[in-house]
């Protein structure tokens, strides 16, 4: 018995739901409806027909109402185009001004920085790429056997931004 009268509260309970859901859907279609006529209106610009139709009435268990139509809009009216005059062609041709030769201004020389004064210069290409790979190798860890010139930081090695900068402060320094 306590079954069955559980089953009978979610019965109505689904019922009521069905039946709010029934009202709001009528509801939207008014909406939807009065804003076809109106936009009907606009485009047409024949006034909305007055009479209403009666959603109340529609049997919603047997399907879906077809719709009605307002007569379609009229065609726009065809316009015909003017005949263009032919446009007469220049009588003289003027060329732009030839551009005016400037003459390079001379460059002042570099004065070296007091920042890099005091480092010197690493002698030699090889050298360079020993440190390189030396401080790479220090700053994440692989073994520097595996690691070589051509390999890149992101996609092959895996590296930060944040790392990156600190195998760049390094090599600086």
């Amino acid at each position: 018995m306590a079954y069955q009268n559980i089953q009978q509260q979610t019965t109505e309970a689904h019922s009521a739901y069905l039946k709010v859901m029934a009202e709001s859907h009528l509801s939207f279609l008014r909406a939807a409806e009065s804003s076809n006529i109106a936009f009907s209106a606009l485009l047409t610009g024949h006034l909305p027909v007055t009479g209403e139709a009666d959603l109340s009435t529609l049997n919603t268990h047997a399907g879906i109402a077809a719709p009605e139509f307002l007569s379609p809009a009229p065609s726009a009216p065809e316009y015909a185009q003017a005949p263009v005059p032919p446009v007469p062609e220049p009588k003289t041709a003027h060329s732009a001004p030839a551009p005016l030769a400037v003459a390079p201004a001379e460059a002042s020389p570099v004065q070296s920085s007091p920042a890099l004064a005091g480092h010197t210069p690493v002698s030699g290409n090889v050298e360079f790429k020993e440190m390189l790979l030396n401080v790479v190798a220090e700053k994440t860890g692989y073994p520097k056997e595996i690691l070589t010139l051509d390999m890149n930081l992101e996609l092959d090695l895996g590296i930060d931004s944040i790392k990156r900068v600190e195998i760049f402060s390094a090599i600086n320094e």
